[in-house]
């Protein structure tokens, strides 16, 4: 736990942009866009900038309004208020365009409105808030103020996913139905299956291919969708009934490799096998800006450990957000400014979420 209260600040980080002729080739494959970027299109220098307003967390207070736990995702308004999950409290806090605390709502439990273990937090096009609740196999559905709105009963575990303006619901669940499975399941705002989408690699074992195809998702203004692979150099866009669109990769320093194998841990003074296997860590969280841009957090290097969140986190040196047009070009890429795992984008509003070094949100207005 870190004591807290808002920090309002205003510098500019300024990344200015040049022309250059397009650094990508396109195929269209069964009528499929497959976009090859070689270099991003605006050089080293892109007209994007990223003026810093405010962080909640991280300096020290006795209000216990200010107090951040475990603030694993955020999610904001039309009106500037943010909403950040506190999943160890457990709660969802409402703090208003200066980052002064308005409410809290949810708890820990099973009934309406409660929950046990969530990790995603998410809004529709009327601004719902749709906070996962994993041991209780739902989602609970929460107006913006806070008030208990409905369940959306799942019956399959989602880890991360996203909520269309429809309220139509998509998310990364392996499909064990189907061979290969699918990554990907699209339901109706009862929770009821529509379709699966999104093509899996194949693995020697359900365990190997569960994390080797991990993958985060989110739509754009018009509800497609877009699915980041955490483990390939693959990013995909779907229509909202799941439909293939378009293919993105980008240039990377490193390679990429999916190895299987195992470790060991001692337990009751035995040694025990688990599954380890060595995956290069390409990407991890996706969001699209008021412009339809696509920002994609990336790996420039590969961290020194791997396993936790934690530890993969830790420097976030190695990070960068890709950043690319609806047509799949990347136009740029811009250097994370401080340590987080996660981020949101909500117009021109991003949220940067660090439930492990400092606990706290950062939150920076995206200028150009």
């Amino acid at each position: 736990m870190h004591r807290c209260f808002p920090v309002l600040l205003f510098p500019v980080i300024l990344l200015a942009c040049s022309n250059r002729e397009t650094t990508s080739t396109v195929e269209i494959i069964d009528g499929v866009r497959f976009v090859h970027n070689l270099e991003p299109l605006w050089g080293a220098d892109p007209d994007i900038g990223l003026e810093f307003i405010q962080t909640i967390g991280q300096a020290e207070t006795d209000d216990d309004r200010y107090l951040l736990y475990f603030p694993v995702d955020g999610a904001a308004d039309n009106e500037g208020n943010i909403y950040i999950l506190d999943s160890r409290r457990p709660a969802i806090r409402k703090y208003d365009s200066a980052g002064i605390h308005i409410a809290d709502f949810g708890g820990k439990g099973s009934g309406p409105g409660e929950f046990r273990s969530s990790l995603c937090l998410d809004t529709d096009g009327e601004f719902n808030l749709y906070l996962s609740d994993m041991d209780n196999a739902r989602i609970n559905v929460f107006n913006s103020d806070g008030s208990f709105n409905r369940m959306v009963a799942l019956g399959n575990f989602f880890h991360f996913f996203c909520v269309l303006s429809t309220g139509q619901i998509a998310g990364f669940d392996l499909s064990r139905e189907e061979d290969p499975p699918k990554v990907a399941r699209l339901l109706d705002r009862k929770g009821n299956m529509i379709s699966t989408f999104g093509e899996s690699k194949p693995a020697e074992d359900s365990m190997m291919a569960f994390l080797m195809n991990q993958c985060n998702i989110e739509s754009d203004s018009v509800d497609d969708i877009y699915v980041s692979f955490n483990h390939f150099n693959r990013i995909e866009k779907f229509a909202p009934d799941g439909s293939l669109l378009m293919h993105i990769d980008r240039p990377l320093n490193f390679d990429v490799e999916h190895k299987a194998r195992t470790s060991t841990y001692e337990s009751g003074g035995e040694l025990r096998e688990y599954a380890d296997p060595l995956l290069t860590y390409v990407s991890d969280r996706i969001g699209v800006d008021g412009q339809d841009r696509l920002w994609v957090l990336s790996f420039n290097a590969q961290p020194n450990e791997t396993g936790s969140a934690s530890s993969v986190f830790e420097d976030h040196t190695i990070l960068q957000f890709d950043i690319f047009d609806r047509e799949g070009v990347l136009l740029c890429r811009i250097p994370v400014p401080l340590p987080m795992s996660r981020f949101r984008v909500y117009g021109d509003q991003l949220l940067l979420i660090d439930p492990y070094q400092n606990v706290c949100i950062h939150k920076y207005r995206i200028a150009g």
